[in-house]
C-alpha cells in the first residue's frame, strides 16, 4: 500500500524550453502533496533552459544535462535510473499539473492497492487547443483492450504515474525510436497490470507550433504500426483487432500525407487501407480524391481533405 509519505519521482525531459519550463516547474512546486523529487533531464538545450531552471532554488529539484540525442526513451530512462521514489510520474516541460494532481493519485493508490498505474483526463490550452471529451468517471481494471481497441479512455503522458516496481517485469522505454515510446510503454504496462483511469482533469496540455513537426507526425504513425505488429506477433492482440487498428492507422497516415501535400504517399497509404478493408467505401473515395487532385496539392490554395 502507498503511504502518504511515499516519495514520488517526477521526471521532466526538456529541450529548448526556457520560455515555457518555468510555468511547468511552478505547477510541481505548488503541489499539495509535497513529498516528491524532481529530476529534470536536459537533452542538450542550446537556449537558456538551464538558467531558467536555476531560478527555482529547491533541494528537491535535480538537474541533469547531456548531449542532444532526440530520443525520448533514452532521456526518460536516465531519469528512471536516477529516481529514488516508489512512484514515478512523467511531466512534459511545456505542460502543467493541477495543484492536487499527486495528492489525488496517491489517494487512489491507497484506495486501490491492486493498481500499478493511474492516468487521467486533461485539458488543452494555447494555439489550436480543443476540449477532450468527457469519459467515464472512474475505471479500475485492465485498460489494455478498452483503451487500444475501444478508445474508452484518453491518454496524456503528463497524467501518468506508476509504481517503479513494474520496470522489473516490463523493462524501460525503448531507446531506439524517437516517437510514440510513451504509448508503447503504457500499453506494455497496461497489458500486464491493473490500472486506473479517472475522468478528473489533472493535467493541462499546452498546444503550440513546436509540439510536433510534420515529419514526427508521420514517424509516429509508422511506429504505431510497428507496435501493432509487435503486439500481434506476441499474441497480445487478435488478428481481427490487428487488422482493424492497422487499417485506421493507414487511413490517418493517408490524411497526414495529403495535408503535407505528398500525394504519392497519401495514395499508397489509402491503398494499404483498402487492402485491409476493401469493402469500406471511404478508403476508395479518398484514394480517388488523391488521384484526381494529387497534382493540385502543390498549387497554393489546393483543396484539402476535411478533418475526419
Amino acid at each position: 500500500m502507498i503511504q502518504e509519505s511515499a516519495l514520488v519521482s517526477v521526471i521532466i525531459p526538456t529541450y529548448n524550453r526556457a520560455h515555457l519550463i518555468g510555468e511547468t516547474l511552478q505547477s510541481v512546486l505548488s503541489q499539495t502533496y509535497s513529498h516528491w523529487e524532481l529530476l529534470i533531464i536536459d537533452d542538450g538545450s542550446t537556449d537558456k533552459t538551464q538558467s531558467a531552471i536555476a531560478k527555482y532554488a529547491d533541494s528537491r529539484i535535480h538537474y541533469f544535462r547531456f548531449e542532444h540525442s532526440g530520443f525520448i526513451g533514452k532521456i526518460k530512462n536516465y531519469g528512471i535510473r536516477k529516481s529514488k521514489g516508489d512512484l514515478i510520474a512523467f511531466l512534459d516541460s511545456d505542460d502543467i499539473w493541477r495543484a492536487d494532481k499527486l495528492e489525488f493519485q496517491v489517494a487512489l493508490f491507497d484506495k486501490h492497492p491492486e493498481a500499478a498505474f493511474i492516468f487521467s483526463n486533461g485539458d488543452q490550452f494555447g494555439e489550436g487547443a480543443i476540449m477532450p471529451p468527457e469519459k467515464e468517471e472512474l475505471y479500475v481494471g485492465n485498460v489494455f483492450l478498452p483503451m487500444l481497441v475501444q478508445s474508452r479512455f484518453c491518454f496524456f503522458t503528463p497524467s501518468l504515474i506508476f509504481r517503479k516496481e513494474v520496470i522489473d517485469e516490463i523493462g524501460l522505454l525503448d531507446e531506439k525510436i524517437s516517437t510514440t515510446r510513451d504509448i508503447h510503454f503504457f500499453y506494455r504496462m497496461s497489458h500486464k497490470y491493473t490500472g486506473i483511469f479517472t475522468n478528473q482533469r489533472l493535467v493541462k496540455i499546452r498546444k503550440h507550433s513546436q509540439n510536433t513537426s510534420a515529419m514526427a507526425n508521420v514517424e509516429s504513425h509508422h511506429n504505431y504500426l510497428t507496435m501493432l505488429k509487435e503486439f500481434h506477433i506476441d499474441g497480445i492482440i487478435s488478428t481481427t483487432n490487428f487488422r482493424k487498428l492497422s487499417s485506421i492507422c493507414y487511413y490517418k497516415l493517408g490524411l497526414v500525407h495529403y495535408h503535407n501535400r505528398n500525394a504519392p504517399r497519401a495514395f499508397r497509404s489509402f491503398l494499404k487501407y483498402i487492402l485491409v478493408v476493401p469493402w469500406h467505401w471511404k478508403g476508395w473515395a479518398r484514394m480517388l480524391q488523391v488521384s484526381w487532385r494529387g497534382l493540385a496539392t502543390v498549387v497554393k490554395g489546393a483543396p484539402r481533405f476535411p478533418q475526419s
